[in-house]
């Protein structure tokens, strides 16, 4: 038996370890047994001159007839905006914000009630940051949140 030196074991055992996984790893990618190319079934040709057609093939259209839901949708129904609620939205339009009306009725209705729970919330900020942050830069909808919240408390959630 061959000892080896007590510093020259965790080398070794770690040279055995990659030896063993390139292994399992060579021994894995033999057994798929051959090619990992994939190539996709031609269609016979039905004229019956028994060769399949080169051609490019079309599929047949697949997009609604109609973007309307049907009648009796379980779906949310759009319920037209308060007076109220149309004035914060020009009041943020106004402030540059150009979120859609739904989502900053909901940002301003989410800025009242989290007030009026906790005044002091270090969320609010965060939570009003992703509603208004899609498709903005970090420090845009950083100042657009604090925009909003600052029209929010000063008159959206006091009417």
């Amino acid at each position: 038996m061959v000892r080896l030196h007590t510093a020259a074991q965790p080398r070794f055992r770690r040279a055995l370890g990659v030896a063993a996984l390139a292994g399992a790893i060579a021994l894995g990618a033999t057994a798929c047994g051959g090619s990992s190319t994939v190539t996709a079934p031609t269609a016979p040709d039905l004229s019956g001159g028994g060769t399949a057609s080169a051609g490019p093939t079309t599929l047949p259209a697949t997009g609604p007839s109609s973007t309307a839901a049907p009648s009796g949708f379980p779906g949310e129904s759009a319920t037209p905006m308060s007076a109220k609620e149309k004035a914060f939205v020009a009041t943020i339009r106004g402030a540059g914000i150009n979120a859609p009306d739904d989502v900053v009725v909901l940002a301003g209705n989410y800025v009242c009630s989290s007030v009026a729970a906790n005044p002091k919330s270090s969320n609010l900020e965060i939570m009003i940051k992703a509603m208004l942050g899609p498709g903005q830069t970090d420090e845009q909808a950083t100042a657009d949140a604090k925009t909003l919240i600052a029209k929010a408390e000063s008159g959206y959630c006091k009417k």
